[in-house]
């Protein structure tokens, strides 16, 4: 199947364009000054691995993830079976703040 050509755009269309990736930009620089120093960091410092590896992998743990329980698994309030409860690392492990 052959496609019609479209055709070239107008300055008008390429106007809106441009306005619309000026304003990303803008929110994305009001996101970036929400960042503290370490997330910019990291962010950085991994972006150039990730964007030439054939597969990224995140790998995260979060010991408070009961508190969110009632959005995750609406149908039964589980945290009784957490709270209260102290917190427990596998021995031998130290929490990590630097990058992979």
């Amino acid at each position: 199947m052959i496609e019609e050509p479209q055709d070239a755009p107008t300055g008008e269309h390429l106007e809106r364009r441009r306005m619309q990736a000026q304003d990303h930009v803008r929110q994305l620089r009001q996101r970036l000054t929400q960042l503290g120093e370490d997330e910019i960091r990291l962010i950085l410092s991994g972006v150039a691995k990730m964007a030439t590896a054939p597969v990224t992998v995140i790998i995260a743990h979060h010991l408070e993830f009961w508190r969110e329980l009632p959005f995750l698994f609406p149908h039964e309030d589980c945290r009784p079976h957490f709270e209260g409860k102290p917190r427990k690392r596998p021995s031998g492990t130290q929490p990590s703040r630097e990058p992979i």
